[in-house]
């Protein structure tokens, strides 16, 4: 069960199975994202990760980490370096690896900072779904601002 969120929110979700994602998403400024969020009065959002997950982050910074994920993607795509997200002030931490095709992920998923409630996921995509993943999550944020 999740707390409520106070103010103006939306859900998101990272599904590995997106498929609707047609063009590449170019890369981004997240400040400007951000503050576009803010401007119409969002404050935080939900963000559902392949159905195992509801984590509530805030538009403030998280957005902009989202953004800079995304802008890593082509990096992590080469297999030189492992791709780091880090949302919530520390609640969710992501470290995915790319072998031979595969991503791994890890998430260590700690609601409200409080280790009695820490969970750990572990999951598998070919790095297109990854990365698909995660330009339908900053398509889906940009489509909040239109």
């Amino acid at each position: 069960m999740s707390t409520p969120i106070i103010g103006n929110a939306f859900t998101l979700r990272f599904d590995t199975r997106t498929e609707d994602v047609v063009a590449r998403v170019m890369a981004i400024d997240g400040e400007s994202l951000m503050a576009r969020l803010t401007e119409r009065g969002f404050v935080a959002f939900r963000l559902r990760w392949e159905d195992a997950f509801e984590a509530q982050l805030a538009i403030e910074d998280d957005v902009a980490f989202i953004c800079d994920a995304v802008n890593e993607l082509e990096g992590f795509a080469t297999g030189v370096q492992d791709h780091y997200v880090h949302l919530g002030d520390g609640e969710l931490e992501i470290t995915s690896r790319l072998s031979e095709g595969v991503v791994s992920t890890s998430i260590e998923f700690t609601p409200h900072l409080d280790r009695r409630f820490h969970v750990q996921y572990e999951f598998r995509s070919t790095l297109q779904q990854y990365m698909l993943a995660w330009q339908s999550l900053l398509i889906s944020l940009m489509s909040m601002v239109k």
